[in-house]
């Protein structure tokens, strides 16, 4: 058998048939203008730590939250050595907290236009840009990440923010 996710009236739900093991619990929030504000079980966080199930056990009581206070930054990336503008260049927004990096549902993804542009929405906080190569398949190992976590920062702040430059060094 599989796993099953059955929900109910009130925002409750069930999920059968978890193997047991250590899982991350993740949310998809499709709708850009939410994003997934805590996980929690008694005092874990399960945003970043996994969810630990013996077989055949009944965990009670997840709680999920989501918000609506998501931040908005409309920005574009320049070379750092001579600004000009980075057009069809994809990225990932990672968050700086390290123990996010297990999972990629708090990552985001974009690509700028010809003039470098682009428009990123998300969970406010402090988040690392990754670079990515062209036509190549994204990379979002922590290994990866690790190696290129010096990159610029950009921060998430709750409403919109616009017009920000970021610098970034081109190798």
């Amino acid at each position: 058998g599989g796993v099953s996710l059955d929900l109910w009236a009130k925002g409750q739900f069930l999920i059968d048939g978890v193997p047991g093991g250590e899982h991350f619990l993740t949310v998809a929030a499709w709708d850009k203008n939410y994003f997934v504000k805590s996980i929690t079980w008694t005092d874990r966080d399960l945003l970043r730590q996994p969810l630990k199930v013996t077989e055949g056990s009944e965990i009670k009581n997840v709680q999920i939250v989501l918000s609506r206070d998501v931040g908005t930054i409309t920005a574009h990336l320049v070379s750092a050595e001579d600004k000009k503008p980075l057009g069809g260049q994809w990225f990932i927004l990672v968050p700086s907290d390290e123990l996010r990096w297990t999972r990629t549902d708090s990552f985001i993804f974009g690509y700028t236009d010809k003039q470098g542009a682009f428009k990123a929405t998300g969970a406010p906080g402090e988040y690392v840009l990754v670079i990515q190569t062209r036509n190549v398949q994204p990379n979002t190992t922590i290994d990866y990440i690790r190696q290129r976590a010096a990159g610029p920062r950009v921060t998430l702040k709750f409403g919109e923010q616009s017009d920000i430059e970021i610098a970034v060094p081109v190798k």
